[in-house]
């Protein structure tokens, strides 16, 4: 039988294990294969001092993080270059980092998104007392609810 806390995963907080999670991430890994390593300690480990901000780590880790999605991008160009070889295995390697990226650095990597309009647009403002607020509140509340009979008919 372990006894909590003696032998195994570390789970005490050090700078030279931040550290090296930090430069793992930055080179690519991702945390779950970090945390495999029988030196390091367990994702949920990491992920309570990320939570916690245990000794300033969030930020550190934060900037891991953003080197490891900038990281990504550029193997996206290294794998695109592999002379064709495998290419369904590469395009599902591009497509899985476009699609990581898109949503850890959307400001960045997102699809980027445009709204237009097109035709006129009017404004009508009515200037209400606040009883003639709420009465229209009131009437549109009623309105909503003709026919309730205490039972909601949603799921």
């Amino acid at each position: 039988m372990t006894v909590p806390g003696k032998g195994g995963r570390p789970r005490k907080y050090s700078e030279e294990i931040a550290a090296e999670i930090c430069e793992r991430l930055s080179n690519g890994e991702s945390l779950i294969k970090i945390c495999q390593y029988s030196h390091l300690p367990a994702m949920s480990v990491v992920q309570k001092w990320v939570l916690e901000d245990y000794q300033g780590f969030a930020e550190s880790y934060a900037r891991a993080r953003a080197m490891q999605a900038e990281f990504l991008a550029e193997q996206i160009i290294e794998i695109s270059d592999n002379d064709g070889r495998d290419s369904a295995h590469n395009r599902n390697s591009i497509d899985a980092r476009k699609w990581y990226l898109s949503k850890v650095m959307p400001k960045k990597y997102g699809e980027a998104k445009t709204v237009t309009h097109a035709g006129e647009m009017t404004v009508n403002q009515t200037q209400l007392t606040p009883k003639q607020a709420a009465d229209a509140l009131l009437s549109a509340a009623s309105e909503e609810d003709e026919g309730f009979d205490g039972e909601s008919d949603e799921l």
